[in-house]
């Protein structure tokens, strides 16, 4: 899935999928520059957990969602 969030006149931008070959949940947290960060959950309550965390933050800093989640009908290509 592909989330993207404003805030004034700046974007991010998240990914997630899930890693078949390594049987884990993946976030991908794009900065605000060109920097990016991977984290990866062995279990989708931890996954699940640190989405809403991530939501919270982003709520708390006054980012706003773009529009709806953008579910990828063959996966994210990696």
């Amino acid at each position: 899935m592909l989330w993207i969030f404003t805030r004034a006149d700046e974007t991010r931008g998240f990914k997630t999928y899930f890693d078949n070959d390594t049987l884990e949940y993946v976030l991908v947290i794009h900065g605000l520059d060109i920097s990016t960060h991977t984290e990866r959950f062995a279990s989708a309550i931890a996954f699940q957990r640190r989405l809403e965390a991530l939501e919270q933050q982003l709520e708390r800093e006054q980012w706003q969602r773009a529009a709806e989640p953008v579910l990828l009908p063959d996966g994210w290509k990696t």
